[in-house]
């Protein structure tokens, strides 16, 4: 049975409202993906840098655990990649039969503007 966990640092810091999004979105979501990992965007935003922040579920219905060592992320909307990056992040470790949220930063010169109030989808491939 798949499990929603979080990560000690979003236990600490993550409001009420906002797990309670992540739950109804685990919910709705973790039945779709069969014995594979897939990304779903939860929000977007743009920081005070001008970087992108994708928040996502992450779900790993595999036999062994996800990690993110040159990560390719792609996020597409409408069709077309607005952001674009290589992530490497020792700290996130997904189980197997787990689901986990995680925000991916995207440089402000590795992505483009595009309409923010309407969510896209993400690519993913892990060297």
């Amino acid at each position: 049975m798949q499990e929603l966990v979080f990560h000690p640092a979003w236990e600490r810091t993550i409001s009420k409202q906002d797990r309670i999004k992540i739950e109804e979105v685990f919910t709705d979501t973790h039945q779709s993906v069969n014995n594979d990992y897939k990304i779903i965007p939860i929000w977007q935003a743009v920081n005070h840098h001008g970087d992108f922040l994708l928040t996502t579920l992450i779900h790993n219905k595999t036999d062994h655990a996800l990690t993110f060592q040159d990560a390719q992320i792609e996020y597409v909307f409408e069709d077309e990649t607005v952001a674009a990056h290589t992530f490497s992040i020792p700290d996130l470790f997904i189980k197997a039969g787990t689901s986990m949220p995680w925000t991916f930063i995207f440089p402000n010169e590795q992505w483009k503007e595009f309409n923010l109030d309407y969510i896209g989808s993400v690519n993913f491939e892990n060297d």
